[in-house]
């Protein structure tokens, strides 16, 4: 036997919507929005442009965070740096038991201390360019300019 089906309502809608910008996960949004995630997958379906603003709500939630972030590694945080490098690079360790190259299991953290000194290196302006071109890049779809370059 079937649950009741949720109705599509503009508050509900008004406050899951929000919470995606933010950079809640659909679970959280919905969870906020006080509806279930299969709610949300069947609205997703009957409703196709609510589809495409959902969508548009998670990728300007990302923009956010990555702004956030970018703020962070400008002012020398080094956590921030070291989650922009995870989630470009992957963690870069190996998993245990998983055979690894010679030479190849600190090749991550050999860059992520490169890129710590670089850091150090850079004044804040510099710090605030480097930042700058690493977004046009990503604007872009081009490649990582590195904060040597800056």
């Amino acid at each position: 036997m079937a649950g009741k089906k949720t109705k599509l309502k503009p508050p509900v809608l008004i406050i899951l919507l929000d919470r995606l910008r933010c950079g809640y996960t659909r679970e959280g949004a919905c969870g906020a929005a006080g509806i279930s995630a299969s709610t949300l997958r069947r609205w997703e379906r009957e409703f196709p442009e609510l589809a495409g603003e959902i969508e548009l709500a998670i990728l300007q939630g990302i923009a956010r965070d990555e702004e956030m972030l970018d703020e962070h590694i400008v002012k020398g945080d080094r956590v921030a740096l070291l989650h922009r490098m995870k989630s470009r690079d992957g963690p870069g360790r190996p998993e245990a038991g998983e055979q690894v190259e010679s030479g190849k299991e600190n090749r991550w953290s050999r860059q992520y201390q490169q890129v710590v000194e670089a850091i150090e290196r850079l004044t804040p302006e510099q710090r605030r360019e480097a930042v700058r071109a690493y977004r046009e890049a990503r604007e872009s779809g081009g490649k990582d300019p590195g904060l040597g370059q800056a």
